[in-house]
């Protein structure tokens, strides 16, 4: 699919032990490929890598290729070498990585997988922008994925409903803990993705969204509930939410809607300090405040309106300016 030989050099710009790198440690082994790897990433410095290793293939997430490309002395490199980069673990807007793709002058495939089921469907180098871009390929050899509803039904090709899917590369269960295992995977080997999706008429792949409150910062995951437990405890906050927004570079950020005690002000320095003083790790931490006097409810339930948070900041940053990306 990939048109792989022993004279690619594959680079690894991403954590290795997830996500889009994982691809660059299962193939490069195979055509006895030289892999290279930088310790910690910077722009810069990934740049570098790719001119003094004449690399071909970058396996990495959007928010680093983002990134590189942006760099300010981006022109300044040899960047011929590269004839494939690979991103998956996020997803990016078709103009972003239509960008990606003009400016290092090579193919760009989108992915899709999880930790839990592996890699799904893929693309081959062969299909049209259009196909690479705006779709994550169709489902590997040896794989299962199917769309379904509520109840487990199969749904046609162009409706939304769940992805659930399996196949050689999944995981059969969770270590020691058999509840879990019973929620994610149905008794005959169906793995619960947790993402709205649907084919087109190619049997291509579309991700819709997530179905799980969950936020993909960058390729990495920063549950709300978390956050909100821990900020909860803090003496001047009386109600919080963290919502996703909208972000050019990596995707999504964590934004706090919180709602002080009566007589008490917080400020967002406040809350990354408290959060910071718990440990947190600093991917997760939110990167915007916005103080409300209430948080909206859904009709009928006690459960915050996060949908329309998320509108809501999503507009407030298109009135800022702060997006690029429609």
């Amino acid at each position: 699919r990939w048109k792989l030989s022993k004279e690619d050099i594959f680079a690894s710009l991403s954590p290795v032990g997830t996500g889009p790198s994982a691809m660059v440690y299962l193939m490069a082994p195979i055509f006895a490929c030289k892999i290279a790897i930088l310790e910690s990433f910077d722009a810069e410095e990934a740049l570098k890598l790719i001119e003094r290793e004449k690399v071909t293939v970058i396996g990495t997430v959007p928010a680093i290729t983002i990134m590189m490309v942006q760099h300010p002395n981006f022109n300044k490199y040899n960047l011929s070498s590269l004839r494939l980069v690979f991103a998956g673990a996020a997803p990016w807007t078709y103009s972003m990585a239509m960008d990606v793709q003009k400016k290092f002058g090579c193919t760009v495939l989108h992915g899709f997988g999880a930790v839990d089921m592996g890699v799904g469907p893929m693309h081959t180098t062969d299909e049209t922008t259009e196909e690479r871009l705006l779709t994550v390929g169709k489902t590997m050899p040896g794989g299962y994925l199917k769309i379904v509803d509520s109840q487990g039904k199969e749904l046609a090709r162009g409706e939304v409903g769940e992805l659930v899917g399996g196949g050689p590369h999944s995981s059969s269960g969770y270590y020691k803990d058999i509840e879990a295992t019973r929620q994610a995977w149905t008794a005959d080997g169906w793995y619960h993705t947790g993402d709205w999706a649907k084919f087109d008429g190619k049997g291509n792949l579309i991700i819709v969204g997530r179905i799980k409150d969950m936020i993909l910062r960058g390729g990495q995951n920063v549950y709300p509930i978390e956050l909100e437990t821990m900020l909860v405890t803090h003496p001047k906050v009386k109600d919080c939410a963290i919502v996703a927004m909208p972000d050019d570079v990596l995707g999504e950020k964590a934004c706090a809607y919180i709602v002080p005690k009566p007589g008490q002000n917080i400020t967002f320095d406040e809350v990354v300090s408290f959060l910071r003083s718990k440990h947190i790790a600093s991917y997760k931490l939110p990167e915007r405040l916005e103080v409300r006097d209430k948080l909206p409810l859904l009709p009928d339930v006690a459960k915050v309106d996060k949908k329309l948070l998320r509108q809501e900041i999503a507009e407030k940053l298109k009135a800022e300016g702060a997006l690029k990306s429609p």
